[in-house]
């Protein structure tokens, strides 16, 4: 039963709502898979000051 309810209480506590919902659509299976998600995804997050996300030219579209 705590492998069932364990990442929907996890991902409840998150005050990320845009990070839990992209949590929630990789549809962990246990506590472990959540928080590999969470992790990993945060570490993606890291990457880009606030406010820079999308914002940045992709060099592989970039105009010729």
């Amino acid at each position: 039963m705590a492998e069932i309810v364990g990442p929907d209480c996890f991902l409840n506590c998150l005050d990320n709502l845009q990070l839990r919902i992209k949590i929630l659509e990789l549809q962990p299976v246990n506590l472990d898979e959540a928080l590999n998600h969470l992790c990993r995804l945060e570490a993606y997050e890291s990457l880009f000051p606030e406010g820079t996300e999308g914002t940045e030219e992709n060099p592989a579209t970039e105009k010729r």
